[in-house]
């Protein structure tokens, strides 16, 4: 049964303790002038067929569908909802803009998405199709209180959004990515619970959260495991912070672009079953002005070779890292510390660390004045 609501107040959905650890001025706290309330035998997309923009639409129970949004102002809200994969191929917008190691098409499990959109063409080593202009953003949608599980590309994948939310979510098993954003702007992801299958999600390049956007991402007490990549930056201006990563390969990999902001956040327990070239805390391959501060960083003592807390290189593939602050960062248990491979002039100092080397690799130069004598707390 599909229940249309109108002039109702919306209500609070229900919150995970271990993420609610910010103040979300959320959708939670707005009127709404259409409701539309989704059980357990109903069809999500068909309510957001019927909505109208600006309808909060509150979903319980558990579903087998995939969902596209692609009105203004939807708010798409769990009440204890699950979604998983349907027997049925996609046949929507983001079908295949994600492709497997294999480069087989994917689905996603939550599609929101922009029109008039251009993309630019998917090449080999691309892990997803990236925009190159978005003519019309769907615009102040929001997601929030969904368990949604193993889909074979991204679990929620937005594609041209503007001011959208992604908030309170679990997203577990997503097969290429928990969380992707490509081509927007004010992305607010915060307090998701995004977690792989390992070892499958540990192989081949799958990430727990990617910002692709053109500019203003944000994500925020988010917790990351068991994927290759916890965080992908790839958005100028963009801000990862107060996030809790472990037990992947590398925590946060911060890609070619200008002034993202890389805060406060917690980076430890490489994971055994990942790779043992693929043993970073925070890389930065090719990133310019990007700002490094306050993280704590303690991966482990393993793998003996090519473990580093913090990894500024991959200067061939990426680019030089030129203009970064790395500063005031904590680090725990580390192979090395900090590991500076880049031939760009870099601004590393006061971090809390024991063991600090530049380049080359083959013989490697200590740098202690990249660290500060440890704290007795």
């Amino acid at each position: 049964m599909l229940l249309f609501v109108g002039s109702v107040v919306s209500l609070p959905s229900p919150t995970d303790d271990k993420n609610d650890k910010k103040n979300d001025k959320d959708d939670d706290k707005k009127d709404y002038k259409d409701v539309i309330r989704v059980k357990g035998r109903d069809s999500i997309q068909d309510a957001i067929k019927r909505a109208k923009p600006y309808t909060r639409i509150e979903v319980e129970g558990y579903h087998k569908e995939y969902v596209t949004i692609n009105k203004d102002g939807i708010s798409l809200v769990g009440k204890g909802a699950k979604l998983s994969p349907p027997d049925y191929p996609a046949k929507n917008y983001c079908y295949g803009r994600v492709k497997d190691a294999t480069g087989k098409d994917t689905s996603a499990g939550i599609c929101i998405h922009g029109k008039k959109i251009e993309l630019f063409k998917y090449e080999v080593f691309d892990l997803h199709q990236r925009a190159k202009s978005v003519g019309d953003p769907v615009k102040d949608v929001s997601v929030s209180g969904f368990e949604v599980i193993g889909f074979d590309g991204p679990n929620v994948v937005v594609y041209g959004g503007k001011n959208t939310k992604i908030y309170k979510n679990k997203l577990k098993a997503g097969l290429r990515y928990g969380f992707l954003t490509v081509g927007g702007t004010g992305t607010d992801a915060s307090n998701n619970f995004v977690i792989g299958s390992a070892p499958a999600t540990l192989l081949g390049g799958p990430i727990a959260m990617c910002m692709d956007d053109f500019s203003s991402a944000v994500f925020s007490y988010n917790e990351l495991s068991d994927y290759n990549i916890g965080l992908c930056t790839e958005t100028d201006g963009a801000v990862n912070k107060n996030n809790d990563i472990h037990d992947c390969c590398v925590g946060n990999f911060i890609d070619p672009v200008k002034d993202a902001k890389c805060l406060d956040n917690k980076i430890t327990k490489w994971n055994k079953d990942c790779p043992t070239e693929a043993a970073a805390g925070i890389t930065l391959g090719g990133a310019k002005n990007a700002l490094v501060k306050g993280n704590y960083i303690s991966i482990g003592p393993k793998p003996l070779v090519g473990n580093a807390g913090l990894f500024l290189g991959l200067e061939n593939f990426f680019g030089v890292n030129e203009g970064n602050t790395i500063t005031r960062n904590k680090f725990g248990d580390n192979i090395a510390d900090i590991f500076n491979n880049s031939t760009g002039t870099n601004y590393i100092f006061d971090n809390e660390c024991d063991i600090a080397a530049r380049a080359p690799l083959s013989n490697p130069i200590p740098a202690p004045e990249y660290c500060r004598p440890r704290s007795s707390n």
